[in-house]
């Protein structure tokens, strides 16, 4: 596997002008595989928390889950691998999770896929998560 990018840290997104002198680009996309959209660390438990940023609407519902699936499966590849422990060690007794953002209202289906791959993953102890972005 081919190490992923990271865009940018959640603090970093906090402040636009910084994102943007340090090469940030927006939107990220669900539909950029090999770049890992958003890094948080937890300040009190030191949980790292790589979130998805979907913004893709649910007109080719079977086509947005694959493109989602994948996303997801990279991001769980990037724990497995290593690669995420690496950059941040304490990520290893802390714990990791996979945050999904939806941009849009989520069909019922997206839901039980997104608990359906959540068990899966759980097998191998990783976290996902998923939540509605509110404006």
């Amino acid at each position: 596997m081919t190490s992923l990018c990271f865009n940018a840290t959640l603090a970093q997104i906090g402040h636009s002008k910084f994102a943007a002198n340090c090469g940030v680009k927006f939107p990220m996309s669900v539909s950029d595989f090999d770049k890992i959209d958003f890094v948080g660390v937890c300040k009190n438990t030191g949980k790292v928390s790589l979130t998805i940023s979907d913004h893709l609407d649910w007109t080719d519902l079977s086509g947005h889950l694959q493109i989602l699936q994948e996303k997801i499966y990279r991001y769980a590849e990037a724990i497995d691998s290593g690669e995420i422990h690496r950059k941040y060690p304490g990520s290893k007794e802390n714990g990791i999770e996979i945050n999904v953002v939806f941009m849009c209202v989520l069909p019922e289906r997206t839901k039980e896929f997104m608990f359906d791959i959540g068990n899966h993953l759980g097998k191998d102890g990783i976290v996902v998560k998923y939540e509605q972005f509110k404006t």
